[in-house]
């Protein structure tokens, strides 16, 4: 059902302060996640699965960083039709 499609925008820039990868919750309820230019492709996939990992987590309600950042690096079986854009 379209309405349980994720509007997901990617941004390849250059991230200051060695950040390889961030995501924005839009006003509409989309997402934009930024991703380092200097990362090659395959790192570049990995942090877009790790940004994806939240945007599923929910991670935008919790309120613990380190707890969100430590569920994002556990496994998670993120849909290919989700991870393979590059």
């Amino acid at each position: 059902m379209a309405e349980d499609l994720l509007e997901i925008n990617v941004v390849i820039r250059d991230n200051p302060f060695g950040v390889k990868g961030s995501v924005n919750k839009n006003e509409d309820g989309s997402y934009t996640i930024f991703i380092d230019a200097h990362l090659n492709a395959e790192q570049q996939q990995e942090v877009y699965e790790h940004e994806v990992r939240h945007i599923l987590n929910g991670d935008f309600d919790k309120y613990n960083c380190d707890k969100v950042e430590f569920e994002a690096h556990m496994v998670f079986d993120v849909s290919s039709e989700l991870c393979h854009v590059f």
